[in-house]
């Protein structure tokens, strides 16, 4: 049974109301309505906390709202003491061990300014610790979006495409952070690593193959 991109669950067991909501965000989104997506997409986190897919799109639609709609001077500045705030309750609820409720700030924060990379990459770290697989990857790979040569988000990417078993992938990663720090011995074990998953890949083919 096939899965939705970025969920837990098979598609058919997602609640109707979630998918609805995702399918008008992904309409909305694609008639380049982005303030109605981030309303949309909002609603089905809240109700589906770990969709990844809904995550993803959010913060497609909000950069792209930001993009038509960049806030003037004096809104910026009301926006960089709101950031302040939202960093500070998201670290005191990630201290207090509620990260569900830090992730929601540091995700208010990202309304307010959708690219910044320091949150994002924040926001994947936590992700990859709480096992949720599916939103790290997304995150990211949106951080190496805004910044192809961010070596944190590429070796993190790396391990989490060989726990998935896209090595191709993996690979690419790796290669990448070579390019940009070619003496980095931990990236260089990856590579002898994944060199050897394909030899014993190689040495027992899938038999559904």
């Amino acid at each position: 049974m096939a899965n939705l991109n970025g969920s837990d669950i098979p598609y058919n067991e997602i609640p109707r109301e979630i998918k609805d909501l995702f399918d008008k965000g992904m309409q909305a989104f694609a008639r380049n309505n982005y303030e109605y997506a981030i309303e949309l997409f909002s609603r089905a986190l809240r109700l589906k906390f770990d969709f990844a897919d809904a995550r993803h799109y959010l913060r497609l639609s909000q950069q792209r709202f930001f993009k038509e709609r960049p806030p003037k001077f004096l809104t910026k500045t009301v926006n960089k003491l709101k950031c302040l705030i939202y960093k500070l309750r998201a670290l005191i609820f990630r201290l207090r061990g509620d990260i569900k409720r830090s992730i929601y700030e540091y995700e208010k924060l990202l309304y307010k300014e959708p690219f910044n990379e320091k949150v994002l990459l924040e926001l994947a770290i936590i992700f990859r610790r709480e096992n949720q697989t599916d939103s790290a990857l997304r995150t990211f790979e949106e951080v190496v979006q805004l910044n192809p040569k961010n070596i944190n988000a590429l070796k993190n990417l790396g391990k989490l495409y060989m726990q998935t078993d896209d090595l191709s992938k993996a690979r690419s990663c790796f290669k990448t952070v070579l390019s940009i720090s070619p003496r980095d011995l931990d990236v260089e074990k990856f590579l002898r690593d994944l060199d050897a998953l394909g030899t014993l890949k190689r040495s027992f083919p899938n038999p559904a193959g």
